[in-house]
């Protein structure tokens, strides 16, 4: 969730490669790797969150 101070509450998109995930189905749990998930907040006149927010996730072995 994010907030901004005119809009309130705004969305907040994911994104992987440069490419906004629309369907999760792109985070291959079939094999092992890392992927660098970002987060974006957007209001509604088009500002970006000035930070960066990402989240790093690793797909695994069952029992690692």
């Amino acid at each position: 969730q994010a907030t901004d101070d005119v809009d309130g509450e705004v969305g907040v998109s994911a994104w992987l490669d440069g490419v906004e995930i629309v369907d999760w189905s792109v985070i291959d749990t079939s094999t092992t790797t890392t992927y660098t998930i970002e987060y974006r907040a957007t209001d509604s006149a088009g500002n970006t969150n000035s930070g960066e927010v990402y989240r790093v996730v690793n797909v695994v072995e069952a029992g690692e």
